[in-house]
């Protein structure tokens, strides 16, 4: 008759845990940055005010000639990091009429992808020739190791793999 023994489940499980315990902390504090920043056009921003005018008296043909004719004016006050901004102002009788202005400002988006350098996992196992097992480890990368606790309940070992993801 076959007697159970307790120190083949509790070890197992007791490093099972301890090897889970482990690799979370150290996965958790692994972690390897990928910092990217992308510019973005944002939405045009377009307005207009008009201005009211009234009409003052002059007193030569070409000063009047001046003074009622409609003058444009546009300038870009700024075409930088922050965006473009252009400015339309139309004068007539000596003061603004319209005043237009298009802003389209740039952003700047940040994005951070964590990946972790270091990713533990845990193993069980078992096989045709009635051979059970638990393990765990660890991939750095793509390169892992992992350490498992073999037995058929007459005869246990350990098992010691070396491990690469394509």
């Amino acid at each position: 008759m076959y007697k159970f023994n307790k120190h083949i489940v509790i070890i197992p499980l007791a490093c099972l845990i301890a090897g889970l315990g482990i690799g979370f902390w150290i996965g958790r504090n692994s972690k390897d940055e990928i910092i990217s920043t992308k510019v973005v056009r944002g939405e045009i921003v377009k307005g207009s005010v008009r201005i009211d005018t009234f009409y003052i008296p002059a007193d030569t043909p070409s000063i009047i000639a001046d003074y009622v004719s409609k003058h444009d004016f546009n300038y870009r006050l700024f075409d930088n990091n922050f965006g473009t901004f252009d400015l339309s102002i139309a004068t007539q009788y000596n003061r603004p009429v319209l005043i237009d202005y298009n802003y389209s400002p740039l952003y700047s988006i940040k994005t951070i992808d964590r990946k972790n350098m270091l990713t533990p996992f845990a193993s069980v196992s078992y096989n045709t020739l009635g051979y059970i097992g638990v393990g765990g480890g660890a991939f750095y990368k793509n390169v892992g190791v992992s350490l498992q606790y073999t037995t058929d309940l007459n005869r246990k070992g350990l098992g010691i793999s070396l491990m690469y993801k394509f």
